[in-house]
């Protein structure tokens, strides 16, 4: 499957999810199909990167987005990548406003900005913290998204790249 149709996949499962008033249904068999696909989607990029889809948060369902030299117990993001911790590429459905937006996110995890490098180099590159609108998509439509996702996403992926792996360490390093 290629970014349109996992992207297509990705609003179907929203949709039918919301009609249905239930997050509860079978989630592995919906969601590792899914999160399957995208993976797939960035071994095909030759990207060491991995996926989790979320459709914990009700109105904003995301798929994020990470490398994984970047995954483990010493870095901010943890064994595994989760929505609520670390450093990652958002990609967010505003499903009642119909708004898609892509950008590189941070979790309101329990690292400050001082404990990781990571944080403070990305947060210089966005204006001290603010999103520059350079690394801030917003699609106000689907079609929108699909006509523009990839270009926009390998751009991020190359901001999130620029960062050395050693500035994602919890401790942050001895780096001032």
């Amino acid at each position: 499957m290629g970014q349109k149709e996992l992207l297509q996949r990705f609003v179907e499962i929203e949709h039918a999810d919301t009609e249905k008033k239930n997050r509860q249904t079978s989630r592995n068999l919906i969601f590792k199909p899914l999160k399957e696909g995208w993976d797939r989607w960035l071994e095909n990029l030759n990207l060491n990167y991995t996926s989790y889809v979320s459709f914990y948060q009700r109105d904003w369902p995301a798929i994020c987005f990470t490398r994984q030299d970047i995954l483990g117990d010493e870095y901010v993001n943890g064994l595994s990548l989760k929505q609520r911790a670390g450093i990652y590429i958002w990609l967010g459905y505003g499903w009642k406003i119909h708004t898609f937006y892509l950008r590189i996110g941070c979790a309101n995890s329990p690292y400050t900005p001082e404990e990781c490098v990571a944080f403070r180099t990305l947060f210089k590159i966005f204006k001290n913290g603010e999103y520059d609108t350079k690394h801030d998509n917003e699609y106000r439509n689907f079609k929108q998204l699909q006509e523009n996702f990839l270009y926009d996403f390998v751009e991020l992926v190359k901001v999130l790249n620029a960062v050395p792996k050693e500035e994602f360490l919890k401790d942050g390093g001895d780096i001032k």
